[in-house]
């Protein structure tokens, strides 16, 4: 991580046949999309304006628009997500066993300073 970079909790999960979430719990922002990496881009896209708008044209509310954190209910998804996946990895190094996930976290580096 770069010292003007902040790392930003994330995580996405398909829902339906063809449509994924991608949310940051952090900052409440969330993106759809037809595909997981099409999701993380867009919802990438999304944080990087976001914070660019905090802290230029709205910085006198920087320190409110960069402390917007999800409901409890996607913090709650996030780490049920984050535990499954760590549990699936730690079992796939004794048994060998390939998995599909229906949902990832993920963390996003993002600037924090205007670009």
């Amino acid at each position: 991580m770069k010292p003007e970079e902040i790392i930003l909790r994330c995580y996405a999960e398909k829902q339906g046949e063809s449509e994924w979430f991608a949310i940051c719990v952090d900052l409440n922002i969330y993106a759809r999309a037809a595909s997981y990496n099409e999701a993380r881009k867009m919802l990438a896209g999304f944080l990087k304006e976001y914070i660019k708008e905090a802290l230029t044209d709205d910085r006198e509310y920087a320190d409110q628009l960069l402390h917007r954190s999800a409901p409890a209910y996607f913090w709650w998804k996030y780490y049920t997500i984050r535990a499954r996946v760590m549990i699936a990895h730690w079992l796939n190094r004794f048994f060998h066993a390939a998995r599909h996930f229906s949902a990832l976290p993920f963390t996003e580096p993002v600037p924090m300073r205007p670009l």
